[in-house]
This record gives structure tokens, C-alpha cells and sequence, in this order.
């Protein structure tokens, strides 16, 4: 899972924080720069649309009972959350995650095993795909959309600077 390796570079460079998004998500860096101003990167915690995974035991016992963060929506970890997932080396770390492809859920797991609290992210954020421009329009409000194409990206981009 490529998720361990980023998490593994981003602790080694001594990130304040660490953003991870699909190719097909749009994000408006500005405003969630904006926002995590605002928070102490030090404090471990995981950010994002938690809620995924509850009831599938294959992803591990805490994330079955409390569920994951739901990647579609962008995860976002702290350097606390960084340095905890990342204190045995970056080796261990993807021998963990192991062969799991469902990496939003590999990192769910390895934060609730060490204790790390999962919250929504302070700023909206939209996992589902959303077909109309009129509708994108007017969610003046989201910060990361999921399921978006390059053009739309461009055009979202030009509507919002």
C-alpha cells in the first residue's frame, strides 16, 4: 500500500502535516492551508470522513467496531500521528499495512491500534460524486471533492481563484 511509504517519508521529512488524496480528487489547498493553521501539528490525530469500514472484520476489530477514515474524502495526519505511525522505521510500517489495497483502511487501522483519534475534518468535505456544475457551484464550501476529472479541476480552479 503506497500510503505507507508516504506516511514513512512525510515523518522522516518532519512534516506538520500530511495530506493524501487520489488523482481524482479536487482540493482547494488554499483553504485547507487555511484551516490547519489553525491546529497544533504536534497533537496526533487523523482528520477526514471517518465512519468507513465499520462491520468489515477483514480490515481489524477496531476499525470493524469504530470504523476508518473514508479516503475518497482526503486523509490528513498530523506529525503526531506521523511520528507514532512511523517510530519502528518505514519497513515495519509496510510489512504492517502488508498487501492490503484498501489503503485509507490500512492507515484507519494502524492509527486506532496506536490510539490515534480519528475526527472529522474541521471543513467540508465531499466524498460522493456530485454530476452537476450547477451543484459544485454552489458548494462554495467544500474543500476537497472526490470522483472529479481534469477538466472540472481546471474548471473548478478558475471558478474558485
Amino acid at each position: 500500500c503506497k500510503e505507507a511509504s508516504l506516511i514513512a517519508e512525510a515523518a522522516r521529512r518532519n512534516v506538520s502535516w500530511l495530506v493524501i488524496t487520489g488523482e481524482d480528487n479536487y482540493v482547494d489547498t488554499a483553504r485547507v492551508e487555511e484551516v490547519l493553521h489553525n491546529l497544533d501539528p504536534t497533537v496526533p490525530v487523523a482528520m477526514g470522513c471517518p465512519g468507513c469500514g465499520v462491520g468489515i472484520s477483514s480490515y481489524g476489530e477496531l476499525v470493524a467496531k469504530s470504523g476508518g477514515l473514508c479516503g475518497g474524502c482526503g486523509e490528513v495526519l498530523s506529525r503526531g500521528a506521523l511520528q507514532m505511525l512511523a517510530a519502528h522505521g518505514r519497513s515495519a510500517l509496510v510489512k504492517e499495512y502488508g498487501l492490503e489495497t484498501q489503503c485509507d483502511m490500512s492507515t484507519s487501522r494502524a492509527l486506532r491500534k496506536r490510539g490515534v483519534p480519528l475526527k472529522s475534518f474541521p471543513g467540508e468535505l465531499s466524498g460522493n460524486p456530485i454530476f452537476s456544475r450547477k451543484k459544485m457551484e454552489q458548494e462554495t464550501g467544500v474543500l476537497i471533492f472526490h470522483y472529479v476529472m481534469p477538466a472540472t479541476m481546471q474548471w473548478l480552479h478558475v471558478l474558485r481563484t
